[in-house]
């Protein structure tokens, strides 16, 4: 059965885990439980860079890999230079596992754009393959949270290092990264806005405020080890939309009044980790953090109200069936700011056909954590492709921004 049946039978999987699992565990003792079983293969980077010691963190030195057509290397038929995609993996994983997780690798070039994969930090001591790597987004993540790593300054000396050994537009640097890393992509568009032309989010959060206070409902550590997970309380003081826009505690400024950076938001309605109402996580013993996620409509209003946008949203796309479908809504006369919704959709890059077990296993992961993520990231929906959807929204502010008469490469 194939990955994509498995998660379309969801249901069945939740009514038969037992079965399921035993079936597993005999085959992977018939197989010695190896990754030759998946046919791991390691990524073949056209360029890996290393910087310079002062982005070293943990006495780790920081790196970042590239990816591109030999065509890039000058300019197009038209004269153009190559536009870059920063793209950030989720928590846990690496810039490896985000490559097979989606198909960047495939279209991005054949759009014109370098693919810049980038790496978080790697959890000291860790022996897996990937490094249980996490990003420094607000509220979260690991030990790039934990221990404050200035992960918008190690993005900046990547493009710093790209300015000195490729030729690209400078005006087209993009952003996109999944869960931790879709949050990092958020923060590194706030911080870093003269740098950034557009957003790509899924299944991430804007984490510019604590929301500890916002907790409600927890269920005393029913559902994840270590931490009550709790609702988001909309009505509480300090939590509701308008004192969540209007607040001043922040965890990182993101004033986009003078540079818009049109924004692309992804998240699923069955999502368990970024819960499309929001969610607090607090730490039940002394070594965890607290994170919280603000409802995903904060982040979009959030986003609108920054940009001056008027009236009520509308839906501008809609895709798939009555079951599992996909709506973006965008405000009218204002379209730097789309929030696309899927009904049906855990945590995932949405669209993207590809072997979960497979990565999670080359990761390093053992079989019984990849088989419990996997289960516990939800369903996965086909209504709507993250990367093509992406990739048509940065070609639209690349041809905005080449048709500018104030920007020079």
């Amino acid at each position: 059965m194939m990955l994509s049946d498995v998660k379309a039978n969801n249901g069945w999987l939740r009514s038969n885990d037992a079965v399921l699992f035993r079936a597993w565990i005999l085959l992977l003792n018939l197989t010695g439980g190896s990754c030759y079983f998946f046919g791991c293969s390691s990524e073949t980077w056209d360029y890996t860079g290393q910087l310079d010691a002062r982005f070293d963190h943990d006495k780790e030195p920081r790196v970042y890999h590239v990816m591109l057509h030999t065509s890039m290397a000058t300019r197009d038929s038209s004269g153009h230079l190559p536009g870059v995609i920063l793209l950030f993996h989720g928590l846990g994983g690496d810039a490896a596992g985000m490559v097979e997780s989606t198909s960047m690798r495939h279209l991005a070039a054949t759009h014109g754009y370098m693919q810049v994969y980038l790496e978080g930090i790697r959890k000291p001591g860790s022996a897996l393959q990937c490094g249980e790597r996490s990003w420094n987004a607000g509220t979260c993540c690991d030990d790039a949270h934990m221990s404050g790593a200035d992960d918008v300054g190690y993005v900046q000396g990547v493009l710093e290092d790209l300015y000195r050994r490729f030729p690209f537009d400078r005006n087209l640097v993009f952003v996109a990264g999944i869960s931790n890393g879709a949050s990092m992509a958020l923060r590194v568009g706030c911080q870093l806005p003269s740098r950034i032309a557009g957003i790509v989010a899924a299944v991430g959060s804007l984490e510019i405020r604590q929301g500890m206070n916002c907790a409600t409902r927890c269920d005393g550590g029913l559902e994840w080890p270590g931490y009550e997970t709790c609702a988001w309380s909309q009505d509480r003081e300090g939590c509701r939309l308008e004192d969540w826009l209007q607040g001043t505690e922040k965890v990182f400024t993101c004033d986009l009044q003078h540079k818009q950076v049109p924004v692309l938001l992804f998240n699923g309605q069955r999502d368990p980790y970024t819960a499309i109402n929001g969610q607090v996580f607090v730490p039940l013993n002394p070594g965890g953090y607290n994170e919280s996620y603000p409802p995903v409509h904060y982040a979009f209003t959030y986003f609108a109200h920054m940009y001056g946008c008027q009236g009520t949203p509308h839906v501008s796309y809609i895709a798939g069936t009555d079951h599992d479908h996909t709506e973006c809504m965008t405000f009218p006369g204002c379209t730097n700011v789309t929030s696309c919704i899927s009904s049906r959709a855990g945590h995932h890059w949405y669209g993207s056909r590809y072997n979960y077990l497979k990565v999670c296993k080359c990761e390093g992961y053992s079989w019984l954590n990849c088989l419990s993520s996997w289960w516990s990231y939800g369903p996965q929906t086909f209504s709507i492709d993250i990367t093509e959807q992406s990739l048509d929204f940065f070609d639209k502010q690349r041809d905005a921004l080449r048709h500018s008469p104030f920007l020079t490469v």
